[in-house]
């Protein structure tokens, strides 16, 4: 792997925060048996019943869970320790440096948020007793996870749309890529401007984001692997009444529906302010990942739990819904 592609510089910023804030005082008989915090949550859509050549957008507003979908989309397919055959990934995460993106994919595996450890350190209020024994060993385990996970990112991708295909084409081959995750996309083929943009980040944008989208279409039959990657929904979907459920209607461009084999949409209702549903049930966790399109399975709808905390995915709620049934 090039080394402008690895991420171990990141995973020894990890290991040096966390040595910073003097946890450790268990041995590594201490996590002999611990049981893993990577659990697979079988999340649709990706793993099972599809091709090996497709293209899959996951949408949503910001605060949605995007990121984290295709953060746990990777520990799935590309960890060693939950496969048989991990996958390689070659990933972008064109709003957030790889230090960042390492940082969250711990946080995931150890179901600690290191901000908040960080912070919790400041402030003197550091763990004790089992509390803290637990913190080190999620540490430890996650650390080992992240070694042992076949990711490769990669950097800015060019404005100009073929400059960015031969910059994948050229990484998906030199990480020897089995699928590729693009997030961020509206990073590059722009915004509305009546939406935000943050100007930290100083990416380019391209005019045309049809052809972007159209590009990635042709460079997943090229490659003959799956690439996904995210679009945010118009922010008109928030000044519309009812439950905010998002449509495909909601995406700003149409070569979204057209190019892409697979189309689904994050909704979280809790974010909205909805935290019980008609029965009185409590749903302020709640995440629903809606399939509106697809070639290769049904199209319905998938209910987990949703930790903002983390963030992460930490439950699956069984039965897909299948729509029409």
């Amino acid at each position: 792997m090039s080394e402008k592609l690895s991420i171990k510089d990141s995973i020894t910023f990890v290991e040096e925060t966390i040595a910073n804030l003097n946890l450790d005082n268990t041995s590594d008989q201490d996590i002999k048996d611990y049981h893993k915090c990577s659990k697979a949550l079988r999340l649709p859509f990706i793993s099972e019943n599809t091709p090996d050549s497709y293209l899959a957008v996951f949408g949503g507003r910001p605060g949605m869970g995007t990121t984290t979908y295709c953060l746990h989309i990777i520990i799935e397919n590309s960890l060693k320790g939950l496969n048989k055959n991990p996958k390689n990934c070659l990933a972008y995460f064109l709003a957030d440096e790889k230090k960042e993106i390492v940082k969250r994919l711990f946080n995931i595996i150890s179901a600690n948020n290191l901000d908040d450890l960080q912070r919790a350190f400041l402030k003197k209020e550091k763990p004790i007793g089992n509390e803290k024994k637990s913190i080190v060993n999620r540490s430890k385990h996650a650390i080992n996870e992240l070694h042992n996970l076949n990711l490769s990112v990669g950097g800015i991708l060019s404005k100009n749309i073929e400059q960015a295909k031969d910059t994948i084409i050229a990484e998906a081959l030199a990480s020897k890529a089995q699928y590729i995750i693009i997030d961020g996309i509206g990073m590059l083929t722009g915004y509305s401007n009546t939406d935000d943009f943050n100007p930290y980040h100083h990416l380019p944008v391209v005019s045309n984001n049809g052809q972007y989208i159209k590009m990635l279409h042709e460079l997943k039959t090229y490659l003959r692997i799956p690439i996904v990657y995210t679009a945010k929904l118009g922010h008109m979907l928030e000044l519309r009444g009812g439950d905010k459920r998002p449509y495909m209607s909601d995406f700003e461009n149409h070569a979204i529906e057209n190019y892409s084999d697979i189309v689904h949409i994050l909704h979280r209702p809790g974010y909205f302010g909805f935290m019980e549903d008609e029965f009185g049930n409590d749903i302020s966790d709640l995440l629903e990942i809606s399939c509106l399109k697809s070639k290769f399975f049904p199209t319905g709808i998938y209910q987990a739990r949703f930790d903002a905390k983390i963030p992460c995915f930490v439950e699956e709620i069984p039965n897909y819904i299948v729509e029409g049934s």
